[in-house]
């Protein structure tokens, strides 16, 4: 295999001309090589894409992460306060990624209706 010097891609000499010992691709083996290219950065988005959506989510949609400060609004005081999200312990379905959308949130009542 040899690199070649437009495209990065190692492939072997089959369809390629060599000019002064660096490989370079032909056009249709430049636009070949760049579809290929395209069709693996696409799949590894899908892939990374359903890591991402098997996340637990805030309830404004935001995947949380460990670590991650959430908001919520406290149950007695009814108060917004900040927590640090672990992957373990309750659910965050009440939890906002930022104070304005728990402010927002609060807002909007328990039925997300304006009072």
């Amino acid at each position: 295999m040899i690199k070649c010097s437009n495209c990065g891609v190692d492939h072997s000499l089959h369809g390629v001309a060599i000019h002064t010992a660096v490989l370079v691709c032909l056009p249709s083996d430049v636009i070949n090589h760049r579809d290929h290219q395209l069709a693996r950065a696409k799949a590894e988005i899908e892939r990374l894409r359903a890591i991402v959506d098997g996340l637990p989510k805030t309830a404004d949609g935001v995947p949380i992460y460990p670590g991650m400060t959430v908001y919520r609004q406290g149950a007695h005081t009814g108060k917004i306060h900040a927590r640090v999200a672990y992957m373990k312990g309750p659910p965050m379905v009440d939890s906002y990624s930022t104070r304005d959308a728990a402010e927002a949130a609060k807002a909007a009542g328990p039925e997300g209706e304006q009072p």
